[in-house]
């Protein structure tokens, strides 16, 4: 599949938002397929991938096929999709948090389990833990602590202390093997990591103790949890933080490497949930990873456990309250972490920089003194880049679109002598979407150069039958270009389409240049134009009055396409609304030259807003050109508050050959 692309899609049922109601617990313990997605969307960028979140409740086999099919042909770039009904449609994205009101959680009467925290980056933010709040901390790891031998003391770093076992072995006539001598300089370095933790907490101010036990092991957990409360007291909280990675490509990885990565995060987290559901926690926060948010290549395993981490947390909090704070805190790589050679290259190609030890410790505590948030997950790491990440580093890319009457019956009301040919504006959105598709973590500023080579008229439209559209992105050194294709290779549209930058601080026109403009009213109304002028069916009748008019511009009110119903679907602009910008143009054009024309060329369209909007928005047209062939003018639009949503620049019409109709 990496080689030759292909479809991989994942179908899940945890209410149609990814279990962030918390609506579906316990059907969240299988969200992690949308970590397996995110993760193949990295390991086979040639390929079609969607994870999708199908509600079934009230709905018949035959209701969900159709909706899963319409999101299959129509939907958007979005790897996560959400579908609840035929009219809502939920997709994902990371927003800045709000710090909530700080509360202690945890002070020196508190009784908190800790798995994995005696080595690493979780023996780190337990430390910090013990220096801020003083709880009484238990930690569960796997390493056994017994006395090393006399040989060993004083000696230190993982050569001095192979050379050391390796000559014992020797003077005991025993023979050690490669691999059996680095595994057990690992159990004596692993060992006095554990002893060196232990002994930090204690000096911060903490009661410790440590339990070997395996995490995966309910029985073994229990028992321990039990010894602690027969002494302490009840359990108030848990950090769980064990965690192992194998990194491997989804095609190399085996069942036993995924099995020991995700049971760890995933059993480990159902067993420490049922061992202390008789406990009133105060704290539950797990340590899950940006690969559950992102995806990450060779991390299949990894990122489907965190995502369940993440989709189990939010239903905990729900199901919780304000009594508990429940954090699944996606951290980026830390430094000195769980982070491989060729895991911290990726990073660093991503633009993902590691954390600091301290930093990220300092981190750990301050969420767990903020209340909950509206959900559970929280991503902490060095800022990204603006606009985020590119995770598609092909230069070039190739998207389908399916073209029929039941998912594009809009374009039934743009037909030229009764042929359908498809809205300028509508092939604009469609090379938004595979651009988008391209780079979709990555927010599109404007879409500029966007030539019409070639109207395209989806054959067979009329007799329900398919038009295949492909869009064809590649990557240039500012910006992707993209192209639209028929099923043959023919050129009918070429763009570029150009991202947010780092600091945006574009100057908008404003509703109020326009005040004072010299202009009369228009000879006739909207009604007469689209029954004399215009060839605009229902779904582009968007003009709803036609304003004032000079030889200099014109104005009018339009409405967008929420008004008119476009079906559910996924949009970057409003093709109705920025239509409607066109079609005043060309009643302009006529009222100048007498001449109909059809759009040619556009400079460039900004977007400072994204999908179809709804009424009254507001056009003003200023006149840039007009000659024998062609008009051209800026167009902008406003909504109802006078904020401005796109910027229509350079719109070219061209005039139709033929005799001049005169008024």
């Amino acid at each position: 599949m990496s080689k030759d692309g292909g479809v991989f899609i994942t179908v899940q049922n945890t209410g149609g938002d990814f279990g962030l109601s918390g609506s579906k617990y316990p059907d969240v313990f299988l969200g992690g397929l949308a970590g397996l997605a995110k993760t193949a969307a990295l390991e086979w960028p040639k390929a079609f991938v969607k994870s999708i979140d199908l509600c079934k409740k009230n709905k018949t086999i035959e209701e969900l096929a159709d909706l899963l099919f319409s999101e299959l042909i129509d939907g958007g770039p979005e790897i996560e999709v959400g579908i609840v009904d035929a009219n809502q449609r939920l997709t994902l994205k990371n927003e800045e948090a709000k710090v909530k009101e700080i509360k202690n959680y945890i002070d020196e009467n508190s009784v908190i389990v800790v798995s994995g925290g005696a080595r690493g980056v979780t023996a780190v933010s337990t430390i910090e833990l013990a220096k801020r709040f003083k709880p009484k901390i238990v930690l569960l790891g796997r390493t056994k602590i017994i006395d090393e031998p006399d040989y060993l003391k004083g000696i230190h770093g993982d050569a001095a202390i192979k050379k050391a076992i390796l000559d014992e072995s020797r003077k005991n006539g025993v023979t050690m093997s490669p691999a059996k001598l680095g595994e057990e300089t690992n159990k004596i370095i692993a060992q006095r990591e554990i002893k060196d933790t232990l002994n930090m907490i204690r000096e911060a101010g903490s009661l410790v103790k440590y339990y070997s036990a395996d995490i995966t092991d309910y029985a073994s957990i229990t028992k321990c949890l039990d010894e602690v409360r027969s002494e302490w007291g009840e359990i108030t909280g848990f950090v769980h933080g064990a965690g192992v990675i194998a990194d491997k490509l989804i095609v190399d990885k085996t069942e036993a490497q995924f099995d020991m990565v995700f049971k760890t995060k995933v059993e480990g987290l159902r067993n420490l949930l049922k061992a202390t559901e008789n406990d009133n926690l105060k704290v539950i926060c797990l340590f899950s990873s940006v690969a559950g948010r992102f995806g990450n290549m060779g991390q299949c395993d990894y990122a489907m456990s965190n995502e369940i981490l993440n989709k189990v947390a939010n239903c905990e909090q729900k199901k919780r309250g304000n009594n508990c704070i429940v954090k699944s805190i996606n951290w980026g790589p830390w430094e000195g972490g769980m982070v491989t050679p060729f895991l911290k290259k990726h990073m660093q190609q991503m633009g993902i920089p590691l954390i600091p030890l301290q930093e990220g410790a300092r981190a750990f505590c301050d969420e767990l003194t903020y209340e909950n948030g509206e959900n559970a997950e929280v991503i902490i790491g060095p800022s990204l880049p603006e606009g985020g990440f590119t995770i598609f580093k092909e230069t070039e890319k190739e998207y389908t679109l399916l073209i029929n009457r039941k998912a594009f019956p809009y374009l039934e009301s743009h037909q030229l002598k009764g042929v359908v040919v498809v809205p300028a504006t509508v092939a604009v959105d469609w090379m938004l979407r595979g651009a988008k598709a391209f780079m979709p973590f990555n927010n599109i500023d404007r879409i500029e150069n966007i030539k019409v080579l070639k109207g395209i008229q989806p054959i067979g439209y009329n007799n329900d039958a398919n038009s295949i559209i492909k869009i064809q992105c590649k990557k240039e050194n500012e910006h992707i270009q993209a192209t639209l294709l028929s099923v043959n290779n023919k050129i009918h549209y070429t763009s570029n389409v150009f991202y947010k930058e780092k600091s945006e601080d574009r100057p908008a026109k404003t509703i109020d240049a326009f005040r004072g403009i010299n202009m009369e009213v228009w000879p006739f109304d909207a009604e007469e134009a689209y029954s004399k002028y215009l060839f605009h069916g229902e779904y582009l009748q968007v003009i709803k009055e036609l304003l004032n008019v000079s030889a200099n511009g014109a104005s009018a009110t339009l409405i967008g396409g929420k008004d008119l119903n476009w079906p559910y679907e996924y949009y970057l602009i409003d093709p109705a609304l920025l239509d409607g910008g066109l079609q005043m143009q060309l009643l302009w054009g006529f009222l100048q030259s007498g001449k109909y024309s059809l759009p040619t060329y556009i400079k460039g369209i900004t977007l400072h807003t994204t999908g179809l909007l709804k009424g009254p928005i507001h056009v003003e047209l200023e006149k840039v050109s007009i000659d024998s062939l062609k008009a051209v003018s800026n167009i902008y639009f406003f909504d109802k508050a006078g904020q401005l949503q796109y910027e229509m620049h350079e719109a070219t019409m061209t005039f139709l050959l033929g005799d001049s109709i005169k008024y």
